[in-house]
């Protein structure tokens, strides 16, 4: 009976997927930000409300249709309880990166709802409950920033701090949620000549720690290996539905800068406090004495606490073995 929901959810969860990538593809042509109002007409959703919940948001039934309902007390709510946004009053744009992840998700819910035959699968959502939530996050992720059209516009900048902080603006995420799209097993085959890193740090008072980050190339893993072993032994988990329903293992998370044995940390440390935004050439130890030139840069793009998009691009080429 187990093995039996296993296999109904994974179905369930697959066809989630395919019907999402099917949503984003009517966005492949069109700039940023992600239309969330077309995505939400397509389910039959039909307006954002607000009022008091004991959660960010929620998905409710109004007659035939759906609404999504947001919480009034969370963060960048201010609209009060009883303000209703239609689908098309051109007012989601003013939501914010929070709100609009929140909105996201819930629609997300709806994709679930809507390939499951709406009531009909409720019982086999409440006993994967946990991974469901995980999987709605991950789908919110690819309807803020579908894949077509953040390829597009990172272009050939993906090591561009102040490029992708701008897109971060206009894409109306967060930074956290902008980097985690890059760990879902669909950008797999993205930027695959790229050899590098990107990481949202955060100031923690003594030290600056890794938020989130991700890796591309042989170089960027082989220099960071220990680093990365280390970040594993932290006990994160995130459950996935089915075999292609996943997102990688989120590298570096938790770690301080100091410990990823990146040149003079205290330095770059000093330099990410005292400057809004910083490019510079450096050589990063690679084996037996030898170095590899690097490009990093970073932009400031949160003030309280403090934290930091940095990019790290090698440039040339170390002897991996």
């Amino acid at each position: 009976m187990v093995k039996e929901e296993r296999s109904a959810i994974a179905r369930v969860s697959e066809e989630a997927w395919r019907f999402t990538e099917k949503l984003c593809a009517l966005s492949a042509n069109t700039p940023p930000p992600a239309p969330l109002e077309e995505f939400a007409k397509e389910l039959g959703i039909r307006c954002v409300r607000f009022k008091p919940l004991l959660s960010d948001g929620a998905l409710a039934k109004e007659g035939k249709d759906l609404e999504i309902v947001l919480n009034t007390e969370a963060p960048g709510a201010a609209w009060p309880a009883g303000t209703v946004l239609p689908v098309d009053d051109g007012k989601w744009g003013a939501l914010n990166p929070p709100l609009r992840f929140s909105v996201a998700h819930e629609i997300a819910h709806a994709v679930f709802l809507k390939v499951a035959g709406y009531d009909s699968r409720l019982d086999l959502f409440q006993k994967n409950e946990r991974a469901v939530e995980n999987a709605c996050n991950i789908l919110a992720r690819i309807f803020l920033l579908p894949r077509s059209m953040l390829v597009r516009e990172i272009d050939s900048r993906l090591f561009d701090a102040d490029h992708l902080s701008k897109l971060i603006h206009v894409f109306g995420v967060s930074p956290e949620v902008f980097l985690r799209r890059f760990h879902v097993s669909d950008m797999g085959g993205q930027f695959t000549a790229m050899d590098g890193l990107l990481a949202f740090l955060q100031d923690k008072g003594e030290n600056i720690e890794f938020k989130v980050c991700h890796m591309w190339g042989d170089h960027a893993i082989a220099r960071f290996q220990h680093a990365l072993q280390e970040s594993r032994k932290k006990a994160f988990e995130y459950l996935s539905l089915s075999a292609d329903y996943k997102q990688r293992r989120w590298a570096l998370e938790g770690l301080k800068l100091n410990e990823i044995g990146l040149g003079n940390s205290s330095d770059i440390a000093s330099r990410l406090k005292i400057k809004q935004a910083d490019h510079m050439e450096m050589d990063v130890e690679w084996a037996r004495g030898e170095v590899i030139p690097c490009n990093l840069s970073f932009r400031q793009i949160r003030q309280r606490p403090l934290g930091w998009l940095l990019c790290l691009q090698f440039m040339g080429q170390g002897n991996l073995f």
